[in-house]
């Protein structure tokens, strides 16, 4: 049953891939929300082919290894939620205060806010 998962996450990843290219190629259809599930999906299928597909595309390892010694560290990551969670709620406010009028607006953009600070601080990040 664990293969089959596996098997199923990366014909998803590759199939996303795929959706992610033909974006890259068309100007009106997104690529990167696509990149970034193929690449979530493929992590899930298998660390070893993600792992594979990633060097593939950055090709420098050197640099890869010089991000994770030197700036893949948890105060870094520290640093980043913190901003991700700032920036979220300082554009909620922004929207609430000057472009909503509507209540049920303003309650989504709170919602909102609230979705991405729990998001935020529930996920776990990989071990560099």
């Amino acid at each position: 049953m664990v293969n089959v998962k596996h098997a199923l996450w990366l014909v998803l990843g590759f199939f996303f891939l795929f959706l992610g290219l033909i974006g890259l190629v068309l100007p009106v259809f997104p690529a990167i929300p696509f990149l970034v599930l193929a690449s979530a999906c493929i992590f899930r299928g298998s660390k070893k082919t993600h792992k594979k597909l990633s060097y593939a595309v950055s090709g420098n390892r050197v640099y890869i290894r010089y991000f994770r010694k030197h700036f893949a560290t948890k105060r870094n990551t520290l640093i980043v939620r913190v901003g991700f969670i700032t920036v979220s709620w300082a554009y909620a406010l922004l929207l609430i205060m000057f472009v909503f009028n509507n209540p049920y607006s303003r309650m989504t953009a709170i919602i909102v806010a609230i979705s991405a600070t729990i998001y935020i601080n529930t996920v776990k990040y990989l071990d560099l």
